[in-house]
């Protein structure tokens, strides 16, 4: 029952019990000589605190049961009625809470929020690709596309078992984290859009404004319901991905913040979020870490495409800014009207990945050229061996990844 094989829609239950602790530990072994019907055979399961721990290994090897409803000659055992929610909640596949206390109560709630959250993550949108692709010859590999509930995504590469086929349980890579920053300077994002009339490059110009030769400088300086709001540099910038910050620095005697962050596409009186900012604060000969850059800040100024200012200043020494090292990069700022994400990966519904290397579809032999081109197929997938093996999936956002 942990498992929820249904492919259809159907209903889980998530229940909450209010006080009942005490009533799901009660011993009601079945006795020949009272022969009690409201008492199971061979004995009820005991809550231990969660729905599959406790008596759930019983229930599922059949030496437990639930106790029965209604089914005495001397009267309704209320008892049956508490088990039940907990009985309901294994049926439909959800989980059963027992809340004895208000921070129980807390918990069970965010558990549910988080349970559901991490369902629709897994949701019906995900799908191994029926073009399962070999990185080598004896290395296969799928590569399993899913969406999450905060509308991103990820494409995650996993190894298949060559005896049985079935997925290895840690992925090789996932693309998303793979992504770099919109901004990037170092190993920028390559995207490309159609203005309609030939491809142009998704990017701002020198100067941190949109392309005014296209539309799209139209198109994304409004809301989706077709309201002027001017935004489009900054809603470029936040389909490039997260923006990143390079340095943060403070100013003693104005406790003035500047920030770094390379093609910001941010304009003066901009609201914005900073986070993920680290810095390394020395007191009385002790140096110690402090997130005091991250916080909410109001654009005062623009010195240059690459920087800004905080209306918001900093009355204590936030210390000195922490580059970041490795592969996790999170020193952000984000334009505070947009949606923050999970992943800059968009969901990914209904879309199957496609695997692109060495193929050969068996087209034909050395006398068939490509469909027009100068080549005989067999010289085509010769030549295109020798090429990087690329993965190519659609996502919601917009874009073919």
């Amino acid at each position: 029952p942990k498992n929820d094989p249904a492919t259809w829609q159907h209903m889980v239950n998530y229940a909450i019990g209010l006080g009942l602790s005490q009533t799901l530990v009660k011993d009601c072994n079945y006795s020949e000589s009272t022969d009690d019907p409201n008492n199971p055979k061979p004995g009820c399961p005991v809550w231990t605190g969660s729905t599959y721990t406790g008596g759930y290994d019983g229930l599922k090897a059949g030496t437990l049961n639930w106790p029965k409803i209604n089914q005495s000659s001397v009267g309704d055992d209320p008892d049956g009625h508490v088990y039940d929610l907990w009985h309901m909640a294994i049926n439909s596949r959800g989980k059963f809470y027992s809340a004895d206390n208000p921070d129980d109560l807390v918990k069970a709630f965010k558990d549910v929020i988080n349970t559901i959250s991490s369902a629709a993550a897994s949701g019906g949108g995900a799908r191994v690709s029926s073009n399962v692709a070999r990185i080598t010859e004896s290395n296969p590999t799928a590569f399993v596309a899913r969406f999450n509930a905060d509308w991103s995504g990820t494409l995650q590469a996993f190894p298949i078992d060559p005896e049985d086929g079935t997925l290895g349980t840690t992925a090789y890579w996932e693309a998303g984290s793979l992504i770099s920053p919109g901004n990037s300077t170092t190993s920028p994002r390559k995207i490309f859009t159609w203005n309609g009339s030939s491809g142009q490059e998704f990017t701002l110009t020198g100067t941190n404004a949109c392309p005014s030769i296209s539309n799209l400088q139209t198109v994304l300086n409004k809301k989706a319901d077709g309201t002027v709001d001017n935004l489009c540099p900054e809603r470029l910038v936040w389909l490039r991905g997260y923006t990143a910050i390079t340095g943060a620095s403070w100013n003693s005697s104005t406790q003035i913040v500047t920030f770094t962050a390379p093609k910001h596409g941010l304009k003066v009186g901009d609201k914005v979020v900073v986070t993920g900012v680290t810095s390394r604060v020395t007191v009385s000969g002790v140096t110690s870490d402090s997130v005091a850059y991250n916080g909410a800040y109001t654009v005062a100024t623009i010195p240059d495409i690459n920087t800004f200012t905080a209306v918001e200043t900093i009355t204590t020494d936030p210390g000195t800014y922490v580059a970041e090292t490795g592969s996790i990069k999170d020193d952000r700022v984000r334009y505070a009207n947009f949606r923050d994400r999970s992943s800059v990966l968009g969901d990914i519904m209904n879309s199957g990945t496609v695997y692109a290397h060495k193929e050969d579809f068996g087209y034909g032999g050395d006398n068939i050229a490509v469909t027009g081109g100068k080549t005989a197929y067999k010289t085509y997938v010769t030549g295109k061996a020798s090429r990087t093996p690329v993965v190519y999936v659609g996502a919601n956002d917009g874009m073919l990844h």
